[in-house]
């Protein structure tokens, strides 16, 4: 009989050896090692390290993953420890895997973006520091972008943060030339009587018309995150849904505190939190996190 038909199975195909981040491939014998990548940031030496490891042990090749971290494929079981070992050595931890908060997607941001509004790894940072390796009984996927171009697709995240300026206007120093209007993708700003108008049901706060404007009128008003809560990929895809205010680093670790709460109060076996808000409200969320925000 064929050996490589046989029933292989290991003490690392169970969902502890998942939990830390050790996936069996469909060929039997054979582990994906997932590696935890905080913010999407490796340094060139822990780099150098990982190309060795992933000579050594596995197929010689890395492959990064759709939630920024990384993937060793082909390690035999026989070379798990010891891979793991030597990444250890390299300051390089297992990924998240399984019913548990997944690593924090995260924008460059102000480190390098022209774009960015907000500080985006200071919040994915506090998030990674605040929530790994919580229990929960379903796994909990959040993203933060540092602007409304969401690179990070934080509407299709459980929960969502993108960062926000809300302009305001300072009718003295307008002078009516009509170049925010022009530079507002989202025609929230119309010229009426030569004076703009904001609509703030079109508005993403994305401060274009700020930068836009030559002589101050519009200015930075509050700064923070807007947050989406409820989104999800997958098979049945659905946008997250924004919440009517803007939250700060402390009030997004509450909001998030207060749905893995949530999902552990109320969540059934596998629902994610788009689910579970479906049956219990939006509001039993809104509610669990009251503090660090300010409304728009």
């Amino acid at each position: 009989m064929d050996s490589r038909n046989m029933d292989t199975t290991s003490a690392l195909d169970g969902a502890a050896a998942r939990g830390r981040g050790i996936i069996p491939q469909r060929q039997p014998g054979l582990y994906s090692l997932r590696l935890r990548v905080p913010l999407g940031l490796l340094t060139s030496a822990q780099l150098s390290e990982l190309a060795g490891i992933a000579e050594r042990h596995g197929e010689g090749r890395v492959q990064v993953t759709t939630r920024q971290g990384i993937e060793i494929p082909g390690v035999p079981e026989e070379s798990v420890s010891c891979a793991l070992r030597e990444l250890a050595e390299a300051g390089i931890s297992p990924g998240s895997c399984g019913p548990r908060v997944r690593n924090v997607l995260c924008c460059p941001g102000l480190d390098g973006c022209s774009h960015a509004l907000v500080n985006s790894r200071e919040l994915a940072a506090a998030l990674d520091r605040a929530f790994l390796d919580v229990a929960l009984p379903v796994k909990m996927k959040v993203a933060v972008a540092a602007c409304p171009n969401a690179c990070t697709t934080p509407q299709i995240n459980d929960i969502g943060f993108v960062g926000a300026v809300h302009p305001e206007l300072d009718p003295e120093a307008c002078v009516g030339c009509g170049l925010c209007e022009a530079a507002c993708r989202e025609a929230a700003i119309r010229m009426v009587d030569d004076n703009p108008a904001l609509g703030a049901q079109r508005c993403l706060a994305c401060a274009e018309c700020i930068a836009a404007c030559p002589t101050g009128g519009w200015t930075a008003g509050a700064r923070g995150f807007v947050a989406y809560v409820g989104g999800k990929g997958g098979r049945h895809p659905r946008f997250g849904v924004p919440l009517p205010s803007l939250f700060d680093v402390d009030g997004a670790l509450e909001l998030v505190r207060a749905a893995l709460d949530l999902l552990c109060e109320h969540g059934r076996p596998k629902e994610r939190l788009a689910s579970v808000l479906d049956r219990v409200g939006i509001d039993a969320l809104a509610e669990g996190a009251t503090s660090g925000v300010s409304g728009l």
